[in-house]
């Protein structure tokens, strides 16, 4: 439980400060902050990149175990790499993140046509 609370304030911090870095040289452009971050340029950031802007942001007293944990969360398509599109995400609007990762859930379990599906599936008297 302990663990938890402590990951918790860890991501709540992480996630403010990156929008606070964020509005304070790009404005509201996140993608502008992504690539700040991106210091190899491959368009996405690795462990070592991540843990070295989490470690900058967070201070020493950071866990390398809790900071692993938020990458493997950030990373939705697990690359092993956090695309711009992935840290929009974690650092935007938890509604729209979710709304985002049901949507990819349901196309990789249904297939193309999820909604349709999945409501024929829901639709149990066949009244559409």
């Amino acid at each position: 439980e302990e663990g938890r609370a402590a990951l918790a304030v860890i991501v709540a911090h992480l996630r403010s400060r990156l929008k606070a870095q964020a509005h304070e040289k790009h404005g509201s452009n996140w993608c502008r902050l992504f690539y700040d971050l991106d210091t190899d340029g491959s368009g996405k950031l690795s462990w070592c990149e991540f843990l070295a802007m989490a470690r900058k942001i967070l201070g020493p007293g950071a866990k390398d175990g809790y900071v692993r944990i938020l990458f493997r969360s950030i990373d939705f398509d697990r690359s092993n790499e956090i695309s711009v599109e992935e840290l929009i995400d974690f650092i935007g609007d938890p509604v729209h993140r979710m709304r985002r990762r049901l949507r990819v859930a349901a196309e990789r379990e249904v297939g193309g046509d999820w909604w349709t599906k999945l409501f024929r599936t829901v639709d149990q008297d066949k009244s559409g």
